[in-house]
């Protein structure tokens, strides 16, 4: 999916010291923005006090198809033309620990502020999927450095975070499973073996949630099932024809 033609962006140490320090900031900032609107807004208290879905395995598995779902979706933009550029990657191993340690930390910098946020501050205001909509877009934007395919990507991740927090209220797991997802940041900056290794644990991790999730739906839902295999089955015959137009001559 990433491009292997474009070499990623070096950061120097004080690239990477000022973007931990920024992380600090917005961390700090996400939390007190949600303290402050359950201190000021009683009605989005009670929202908040009112328990979600019981099951935190099953908000890890539908986490994990919402993954699924945003890679394939990256996946089919790449081929259109919209390419996924790679990470940054820290440029001397002084800064690379600490690089990676921003990556485990995202999840505390963007959950609150991307996902429990929005709904917290707009839920009976909106509807929730626009709610999912406006999360996402913000979402994307903040990941645009990994190229157009990026924005699509975080864009479904981020909107899928949004209904799985509506749904199980449960901002930790989101926290956790955002900083267990980038854990093999911390490879970055210690050589290829490292990085290769990080880059499939990571891929095995994803893969493997998203397919407990597809099973999952498959077992408890049957309703859904023949709508999930009809709407795959147009999937794939839609990258079918995608790939092999491409490759027709001029």
């Amino acid at each position: 999916m990433v491009d292997p033609q474009l070499a990623p962006t070096s950061l120097d140490l004080d690239d990477v010291v000022r973007r931990f320090e920024e992380q600090v900031v917005w961390i700090a900032v996400g939390f007190m923005a949600i303290g402050g609107v359950l201190h000021f807004l009683p009605a989005q208290r009670l929202w908040w006090q009112t328990p979600g879905q019981p099951s935190a395995l099953a908000m890890t598995r539908f986490w994990g198809g919402a993954q699924l779902l945003a890679l394939a979706c990256a996946g089919a933009a790449s081929t259109v033309g919209l390419r996924m550029e790679p990470p940054p990657v820290p440029a001397v191993e002084s800064g690379a620990w600490l690089h990676g340690l921003t990556m485990v930390l995202a999840g505390l910098e963007e959950e609150p502020l991307l996902a429990a946020l929005p709904v917290i501050l707009l839920v009976g205001r909106m509807p929730v999927l626009w709610i999912a909509v406006l999360a996402g877009v913000m979402r994307g934007l903040l990941h645009t450095y990994y190229g157009p395919a990026g924005f699509v990507w975080a864009f479904v991740w981020g909107g899928a975070a949004v209904l799985i927090y509506f749904v199980f209220r449960r901002l930790w797991l989101l926290i956790v499973l955002h900083g267990l997802s980038n854990a093999p940041g911390l490879a970055l900056g210690h050589g290829d073996w490292w990085e290769l290794g990080a880059s499939l644990v990571k891929a095995s991790f994803l893969v493997g949630l998203g397919v407990w999730c597809m099973i999952a739906v498959h077992r408890d839902h049957p309703h859904l099932r023949q709508a999930f295999h009809d709407r795959i089955w147009l999937a794939l015959k839609w990258l079918w024809f995608r790939v092999h137009t491409r490759r027709l001559p001029d």
